[in-house]
């Protein structure tokens, strides 16, 4: 009876580890990850809009005339 008991919440705990798990990757890591892309795509282009001006003066002159 205690060997069936065992094995159950063993069973009961390593169900729940995997479950915790799960919740931890989709609510956690995984938009952890997505937001420190989105910060490493923005570094990327400021440094990148740093080296080369030109293009965003012309975007901003073009939008000024529009306006």
């Amino acid at each position: 009876m205690l060997r069936h008991f065992t094995l159950r919440n063993v069973a009961i705990a390593a169900i729940a580890t995997f479950v915790i798990y799960g919740e931890y990757v989709v609510w956690i890591k995984t938009p952890i990850s997505q937001i420190t892309t989105i910060c490493d795509n923005l570094r990327t282009l400021k440094v990148a809009a740093a080296r080369n001006a030109e293009p965003f003066r012309l975007i901003d002159e073009a939008s000024a005339r529009n306006s």
